[in-house]
This record gives C-alpha cells, sequence and structure tokens, in this order.
C-alpha cells in the first residue's frame, strides 16, 4: 500500500474511532506533533483524542509531494464533534513521514483544536 493510501485509512481510522487500524498504521515508538501538546507518543494522543470525541468527518482536499520519499502533506477539512456537544470546523495539514517499513512515524498536525 502506497503512503497517499495509507493516510486515506488513517483518515478513515479517525472518522470510525477505529484505534485497531490507528495502531497498525503507526510505528510503535511514533510520535505526534501539535500545536497545543507538543510532542506526545502517537497512540497516547489518539486514545486522548478519542476520549474527548463523540466523531469526526474528513473530507481530504489534497496531497503534496516533496521530494524526499516517505514524506506527505495531506490537506482536508475536517469537523470534530467532541462530547461536550461542541462541534469543530477546520481546515488543515497534516505532514506524515514514513519509517523503511512504511509504518507512520512522525505526524505533524497543523490543526488540532479539538480540546
Amino acid at each position: 500500500m502506497d503512503i497517499k493510501k495509507k493516510v486515506e485509512v488513517f483518515f478513515k481510522a479517525l472518522e470510525n474511532k477505529d484505534k485497531g487500524v490507528i495502531t497498525t498504521l503507526f510505528a510503535s515508538d511514533a510520535h505526534v506533533f501539535s500545536r497545543e501538546e507538543g510532542k506526545v507518543p502517537a497512540l497516547t494522543f489518539f486514545d486522548q483524542f478519542f476520549m474527548h470525541t463523540d466523531h469526526s468527518g474528513v473530507e481530504i482536499l489534497g496531497y503534496f509531494h516533496g521530494e524526499e520519499p516517505g514524506k506527505i502533506i495531506a490537506h482536508f477539512r475536517i469537523i470534530i464533534s467532541r462530547k461536550d456537544g461542541l462541534e469543530i470546523p477546520e481546515e488543515g495539514l497534516d505532514l506524515f513521514s514514513f519509517d523503511t517499513y512504511g509504518r507512520i512515524e512522525e505526524l505533524k498536525m497543523l490543526s488540532t483544536a479539538w480540546r
């Protein structure tokens, strides 16, 4: 599966709150970087995200590939429905870096106002 397809699978798992799929996509030592949280182990980040949200809807708008292999940027719109009833619509860019085994080793989120 190419990295673009893996990013699509990631966003679908995010919509479905499917931690099992998220776990298979990320390297065991992967981290997420966000404005609010800083550097957090990926699985810890998604445990917190799923704990505070009811569901999310994602529309992927496009992809940007750099010259460096194993990196891709996803441009997307998301509506995050928090458990307190607040819905947060955002447009963002996520920077994905993959390891040599094809797992996500780093995710830089430029849109993380779900808290």
